[in-house]
């Protein structure tokens, strides 16, 4: 095989269909995982606010000192 730009043997080896599938599965699964990771840390924040929320309302609901101990466990 020739020497060339790595694109040119890839397209040699798969064929043009090929190359354009794995083109297409390089690309989905890139921008997936973006997705996916970008979802993770909107998840974690809001996770995080929703443990303060229920933290707080548990303290204000407390009556005793014991109480408001056991909303930070």
């Amino acid at each position: 095989m020739s020497k060339g730009p790595w694109w040119v043997r890839v397209i040699g080896v798969t064929g043009v269909s090929g190359a354009i599938a794995l083109y297409l599965i390089h690309f989905l699964t890139t921008s997936v995982t973006a997705s996916i990771e970008r979802h993770d840390q909107t998840t974690a924040e809001r996770l995080r606010e929703l443990i303060t929320i229920s933290r707080q309302i548990c303290v204000n609901g407390a009556v005793s000192e014991v109480e408001r101990g056991g909303c930070f466990r």
